[in-house]
């Protein structure tokens, strides 16, 4: 027997295990009249290896002085785009803003860490740095989902305490439609309030969700589909996904969730 509908109400109440502490806000200091700004998007924090930060990095002259042979570097590979309007002579002009982006890879290594820093600093010349400022992300590592997939690519995986929430790290061997199903743990009781939920980041948006009140030997089934250019991120997402490989799934009240590709139907 099969019970399955889909709901975004039912599953709020993931929202307090899913949003981790927000990031530290960007800091700058240096010479009156450099200033250096740096945000990161995710902004919240990381959850597994590959995760990319991205950061934005902006470059401020507020002063009445031109600083000469200004060089610009970081902790993290960084990409002039626009700024130097005079033109283009490597001096930091009164009232030009000179932004920068960049990005951050991370490691098996960062994930044990509390926090992620990244720095850029302003030079003139070889001299120390006059300028700059850190960006702090916070690491909140996922345990991945751990699905063993058989000879026909159905993946299966058991849940070490059902009745409690669990969020792991999915990397699916597909982009495309899959169907989820989650088998109940209401053996010996009456009913549980069941979830499934598979979310492009945390906290990003859902990719899809059911939830249903289920006796034992009931299921929930979720079908939805994965955008076929290996992008990451939700049909109609709003938020940068943090890691274009992987997916984040919460389940409540199942001991065991199968996940199974489906495969588009011929062409005629």
């Amino acid at each position: 027997m099969k019970k399955t509908f889909t709901t975004f109400l039912a599953i709020a109440s993931i929202v307090a295990l899913a949003v981790p502490a927000h990031a530290d806000k960007p800091q700058g200091k240096g010479k009156p009249g450099v200033q250096v700004l740096v945000t990161a998007a995710p902004g919240w924090a990381i959850h597994a290896a590959d995760d990319v930060i991205t950061y934005a990095v902006e470059i401020l002259n507020t002063g009445r002085v031109a600083f000469e042979s200004i060089s610009v570097t970081g902790t993290f590979d960084l990409t002039y785009e626009e700024g130097d309007d005079d033109p283009l002579d490597g001096n930091l002009d009164p009232g030009e803003t000179w932004l920068y982006t960049g990005s951050y890879i991370v490691t098996p290594p960062d994930l044990s860490l509390t926090e992620i820093t990244n720095t850029v600093e302003v030079r003139q010349g070889n001299a120390a740095p006059m300028a700059s400022a850190s960006n702090s992300v916070n690491v909140s590592p996922y345990p991945a989902c751990g699905f063993t997939y058989d000879s026909e690519g159905i993946g299966t995986m058991g849940i070490s305490d059902p009745l409690d929430w669990q969020l792991c790290v999915w990397a699916p061997t597909a982009t495309g439609s899959w169907r989820l199903t989650g088998d109940s743990a209401a053996t010996g009781r009456k009913g549980v309030n069941a979830q499934l939920t598979v979310r492009d980041y945390v906290p990003g948006d859902w990719c899809g969700a059911t939830a249903d009140r289920l006796r034992s030997g009931e299921q929930l089934v979720l079908d939805l589909a994965l955008p076929d250019d290996g992008s990451g991120g939700c049909p109609g997402g709003d938020y940068d996904d943090a890691n274009p490989a992987t997916y984040y799934i919460a389940t409540q009240g199942l001991d065991v969730v199968t996940a199974a590709w489906l495969p588009p139907p011929p062409e005629n």
